[in-house]
């Protein structure tokens, strides 16, 4: 079985003040990508599981896959699956990724999203979305976008902890030039800067995200990102990337999730890649074109 796993743009972001349990509410549009992961699924024939988990060679930014199996989001989805029904799911995992690590464009998540989904399939185990949602909700405030996703919904608000969900209907696809920086944000790292720089209750700021969500013809001035300045403190690099972006496009820079990518909103396919040639000429940074991914 092959999957693909989508990327994700957040094109609003509010964010909460931190709670006891060390998690943060959000108030997010998020959308689905036409750039992603290649998953593929297979049952084990000796009833053991085994991952190979590797970059792309294609990969505009490339990365080592340097973390131990047992942190990756892919096999901690499959380990919860499997915990949760009792019983082994032995399967061959051939991940080929593509989406960069510490990016904000939510590959861990949808991986994880992505092996939820195949077991069910593959396994043919007769999961409903709310069951998969429960169990993506465990694993991350992205995965239960992912989740959505994977199953057609590819722009939606999320809200709470990032499991309640609603479909935002698109009248047609946004274009976008992502532009891959050559570094990470740890998400870890951007959420405790983002916690020490609101010294005063924070409230996320849904009603914000609702009104972009609902204009029928995107207007991209007024994107926001509540952990953009938490981004420039912990990777300065990415301020001075951005502002160097804004001088050589004139047009708005955005950043995605806890960062590290940056996006570009244009109306059409065909300037999308005259943006990304001319932001790959005039800043050396690596860009890509790519669009919200058809519902339904």
């Amino acid at each position: 079985m092959q999957l693909f796993c989508p990327a994700k743009v957040n094109l609003a972001l509010s964010v909460g003040k931190v709670q006891p349990n060390g998690l943060h509410p959000i108030a997010s549009w998020m959308v689905a990508v036409e750039f992603g992961d290649a998953m593929m699924l297979a049952k084990a024939p000796d009833h053991k599981s085994h991952f190979s988990i590797r970059f792309a060679t294609e990969s505009l930014n490339p990365r080592q896959v340097d973390w131990p199996l047992e942190r990756d989001l892919c096999f901690r989805a499959h380990d919860l699956l499997e915990q949760n029904l009792g019983h082994r799911l032995a399967v061959t995992v051939t991940l080929d990724k593509s989406i960069p690590t510490g990016s904000g464009l939510g590959g861990g998540s949808s991986n994880a999203a992505g092996m939820l989904v195949g077991l069910n399939r593959l396994f043919e185990l007769d999961l409903d979305q709310d069951a998969l949602l429960h169990l993506a909700a465990r694993l991350g405030s992205d995965v239960p976008f992912a989740i959505a996703a994977l199953n057609g919904q590819t722009s939606m608000i999320a809200t709470g902890l990032g499991q309640k969900l609603e479909p935002v209907e698109l009248s047609r696809p946004i274009h976008l030039v992502l532009v891959l920086a050559p570094f990470s944000c740890a998400t870890r790292d951007v959420y405790k800067t983002f916690d020490h720089l609101s010294t005063t209750a924070t409230t996320v700021d849904e009603p914000r995200v609702r009104r972009l969500a609902n204009v029928p013809l995107m207007t991209p001035e007024g994107l926001f990102n509540d952990l953009l300045e938490p981004a420039w403190r912990v990777q300065p690099q990415l301020m001075r990337s951005m502002d160097l972006l804004r001088q050589q496009m004139n047009r708005p820079i955005y950043l995605t999730g806890s960062g590290s990518t940056m996006f570009l909103v244009v109306p059409t396919a065909n300037l999308a890649q005259a943006v990304a040639e001319k932001v790959r000429a005039t800043t050396c940074l690596p860009a890509m074109v790519t669009r919200t991914l058809a519902g339904g």
